[in-house]
Order: structure tokens, then sequence, then C-alpha cells
């Protein structure tokens, strides 16, 4: 008795599996007999579909505000910023191009090392400040990724300067002697030496720097093509 049960159980699975299948192939087949009947009407759908969806997600890409309803276009803010800003910003570009492609070419760059102390000196003096680095950078629309970038590039600099800037020992105690009396008696004469050379380096790259940056100019291959008044 028990096997005819079990029989006759798989029978009346076998023919529920069957039922189900033979529903689904005939919703498969309205389906595909409405598509073929209202093809147009079905395109149409799947266009507004992606319509919408591609507003949602990228509205900001096209609508920069609303003001009461009305659309401020992103493409007014870009006209107006290369309007009064296009050249310049256009040659600050340009200026960290050839910068990037010199580091390159000399295997300049800076380590995480480096830039987690550049990092950490900014931060340091914003909350000697009683001021919070994110609430800073919010404030600029930049985030911690734009601030190190920003960083990079001033350690990229320092690094292909300091191959053409020299600070001499005697360039150092001659300004030790010219300045003497603003040095504390108990001060660390190696100490201070130590920050003359860094501050006379300092001074010799930004004299160094426009130079330097022309020369850069002069020697690559820079076509402008948009005309910025």
């Amino acid at each position: 008795m028990k096997k005819t049960e079990n029989k006759t159980n798989s029978s009346d699975k076998g023919e529920v599996t069957k039922k189900e299948a033979n529903k689904s192939t005939k919703k498969v087949g309205m389906i595909c007999s409405w598509y073929k009947k209202n093809k147009v009407l079905a395109i149409g759908i799947f266009a507004v579909m992606v319509a919408f969806l591609g507003g949602y997600y990228f509205k900001g890409m096209i609508i920069a505000a609303t003001v009461n309803g009305k659309p401020i276009w992103r493409y007014s803010v870009v006209k107006q910023l290369e309007q009064y800003q296009g050249s310049s910003l256009l040659n600050s570009l340009i200026d960290q191009q050839l910068i990037k492609q010199e580091a390159k070419e000399k295997g300049v760059e800076p380590t995480e090392e480096e830039l987690a102390e550049q990092v950490k000196q900014v931060e340091d003096s914003v909350i000697a400040q009683g001021n919070n680095l994110d609430d800073i950078l919010k404030e600029q629309g930049m985030s911690r990724k734009d601030l190190e970038e920003n960083l990079a590039m001033n350690v990229i600099i320092e690094k292909l300067l300091l191959q053409q800037v020299v600070v001499t020992d005697e360039e150092v105690q001659s300004y030790i002697d010219e300045n003497e009396d603003s040095f504390p008696e108990d001060t660390d004469i190696e100490q201070i030496k130590t920050l003359v050379r860094q501050q006379l380096e300092q001074e010799k790259m930004g004299t160094q720097y426009q130079i330097w940056l022309q020369s850069l100019r002069d020697k690559a291959d820079i076509n402008i093509t948009a005309n910025y008044q």
C-alpha cells in the first residue's frame, strides 16, 4: 500500500509540475503575443522608463539647481566660469599637466608617509584655530582626496625644485651672522642651521618656481584650441 501511495504522490507532484510549467509557458506566450501586437507601445514604455531612470540618476549632471521649480542648467554655470575664469583656469591646468609629466620623467612622486605628514600639518593647523578640517573642506566643496591631490602636487614641486636649488653652508652662516640678535642665546646652533637652511631653500624655490615653470612651457608642445578672452 505504501508503495502505491508513494507512486500516487509522485504522479500527483509530476502533474502539478507539468501544470505549473504549462501556466508559465502560457504566460510567456501571452506576453510575446501582446508584445507583437503592441510593439510600438512596448518600446515607448521602455523608453519612458529609461528616460525616468536616466533623469533620476543623472539629473545632477544636467541641472545645477532649481529655484521655485525653475532649473539653473549646469551648462550655464560652466559657461559663466569659462567666461570669467576660463583663461586662468586653463593655464593652471596646463601647468599642472606639465609638472606631472616632468615628475613622471624624473621618477618623482610623493610617498604615503610624506602625504600623511602634509595632511597632519594642515589638520593640526586647522585644529589649533578651533576648526574641524572636514567642515572646512566641505565648505570649500572639497574632500580629503582633493586635499591630498593638492598636497601631492606641492610635494612634487618641492622635490623637483630642490634638485635645482642649492643652499651653501656659507649662505646659512651669513644669514645667522646677520640675524644673530633674533636667536635666543640657549638655542642649539645645529638646530638653527637646519631651520635657516630650510627657510633659504623655500625662498629660493619661490624665486625659481616661475622661471622653472616657464622653461617647461618653452620646451613643451602646447596647442590651445579654446578661445578665452
